[in-house]
């Protein structure tokens, strides 16, 4: 019921009431560790098919906002919610404003220093068993493993791969993905030959977990030899304490952990563009804005402001004599524009290989503005960004 009527799908609240948004002063401040809800950066707009199990701005990079703003049979109609309507997060608090957030190999470290991994954290690990014995699913029930992540335990396959075979296998139109696997002293950016194998992992979308993988994999124009050796393991998030209870298990031999090869980007994380090779476990380094933090806009950082520009304040279209010059955003006539400032978190979720666990989330007191996008009414955060005449972003 938060914005939808159950069953029938409908909008559970009116748009002809409407009041202006307030909120009760806190009384703390957010500290490291702390749950926090938000509602999902990416949730003012979603499709109606998807609903926010996949954002629109994420089905937009990938099939274009034309198909997306268009072909109602897949993506539905295209709707706007106003920001007590948008879907609610709870993530854990990894990074405070004013801080770098870094990522390497799954873990996060803060200014450097590798911080404490919370409680009942669960990173993916792969299950190696005598003869490749199927887990037995009562066992796992027993041991804390939910029924939704045996539901796709068994749609890894592990399968040396070159980069060119990973990216024709990421190109398929079938839900089927390659990862490569991280090695030490390996990055995946760096590798330009089409002769050194990698190890991947890859899933098969669960519609296919039926189909004959080996046969995907020689249609694909993987060697018989690489083929042969493919295997598939069951693949779930782990919590060290069910890790050691697996272990009891007779016919478990080994359990490893599954990261990603540092260089390979996942264009899925924020900031959302190629230049950064980036992924869940090899993420940043970010530094957190902080209220009066200053910061020089350039071809290297706009990204990570370009969102708060176009979306949040509007302006990119809007705002006379606001522009990109040589890679830099500024105001023609040399003036700062009026904006507001806003403390930033790091957030990230219990389960970090989870697609949407990296979030860059406004936890301040906001102003609100109505304005009207797409031909559509939706009420967003007015926050103040003031660009100064030497292209500097003050928050």
């Amino acid at each position: 019921m938060h914005h939808s009527i159950p069953l029938i799908g409908t909008k559970a609240y009116v748009d002809w009431i409407q009041l202006g948004y307030h909120r009760l002063p806190g009384f703390g401040k957010v500290k490291r560790g702390d749950a926090v809800v938000f509602n999902y950066p990416d949730g003012d707009t979603v499709s109606t098919a998807y609903q926010s199990n996949v954002s629109y701005y994420s089905l937009v990079r990938q099939f274009g906002w034309e198909a997306v703003n268009s072909d109602k049979n897949h993506f539905g109609d295209i709707i706007a919610r106003p920001v007590d309507k948008r879907e609610n997060f709870i993530k854990r608090c990894v990074g405070l404003p004013g801080e770098t957030l870094k990522i390497e190999n799954g873990a996060v470290y803060i200014n450097a220093q590798r911080i404490e991994d919370p409680e009942n954290l669960q990173l993916t690990h792969r299950i190696i068993t005598t003869n490749n014995n199927a887990l037995n699913e009562k066992e796992l029930l027993n041991i804390g493993v939910s029924k939704e992540d045996m539901a796709t335990m068994y749609a890894y396959c592990y399968i040396d791969l070159n980069t060119q075979q990973i990216k024709a296998i990421n190109d398929n139109p079938y839900g089927i993905e390659a990862t490569p696997l991280h090695k030490e002293g390996y990055k995946y950016s760096a590798i330009t030959d089409n002769t050194t194998k990698l190890h991947c992992k890859v899933f098969f979308h669960p519609d296919l977990q039926m189909y004959d993988k080996n046969e995907f994999f020689l249609k694909m124009g993987i060697d018989s030899a690489s083929v042969a050796k493919a295997a598939t393991y069951a693949t779930l998030p782990l919590s060290k304490e069910i890790i050691e209870k697996l272990k009891d298990l007779p016919y478990v031999e080994k359990i490893e952990l599954v990261t990603t090869m540092q260089g390979f980007a996942d264009n899925n994380l924020f900031p959302y563009k190629a230049d950064y090779d980036w992924n869940v476990d090899f993420y940043g380094p970010v530094r957190i804005p902080q209220k009066g933090m200053t910061i020089t806009l350039n071809e290297d950082n706009l990204a990570f402001y370009e969102r708060a520009i176009t979306v949040l304040l509007h302006q990119w279209q809007t705002c006379e004599g606001v522009h990109l010059q040589d890679g830099l955003l500024l105001d023609a006539r040399r003036q700062s524009p009026q904006l507001c400032r806003q403390p930033l978190l790091g957030l990230r979720t219990r389960r970090p290989h989870s697609r949407k666990s990296i979030f860059r989330v406004v936890v301040c007191k906001q102003r609100q503005k109505r304005i009207e996008q797409n031909k559509m009414e939706q009420t967003i955060p007015f926050c103040r960004i003031i660009i100064n005449q030497h292209n500097k972003l003050n928050l």
